[in-house]
């Protein structure tokens, strides 16, 4: 699947994503949830999916959708065990605990 992402260098671009290693509902900070988190199989590249909502002070709420990011490989690690997954290495497979 094609998404545009926001890439380490801060360029935006189009990026063909794997599936998802990882899918749920983690809430990062207010408003900001986790959704998703993929390893690239070829390119070791990782990134991260948020679905951002607030409240537009109507008591009904507003959601802006999904955002793409590249992460580093510290803040991947981080975001696996704040969600409870095991990280993939560069070559996809299961790192050992």
């Amino acid at each position: 699947m094609k998404r545009t992402v926001e890439l380490l260098s801060g360029e935006t671009r189009r990026v063909a994503l794997p599936e998802p290693h990882w899918s749920g509902r983690v809430e990062s900070s207010a408003g900001v949830f986790i959704t998703g988190l993929f390893a690239g199989p070829r390119t070791g590249r990782r990134f991260l999916e948020t679905y951002s909502q607030w409240d537009d002070g109507t008591g009904r709420g507003y959601g802006i959708g999904e955002r793409y990011s590249e992460l580093d490989e510290t803040d991947y690690l981080k975001l696996c065990a704040r969600v409870g997954t095991e990280p993939i290495d560069a070559s996809c497979e299961l790192v050992e605990a």
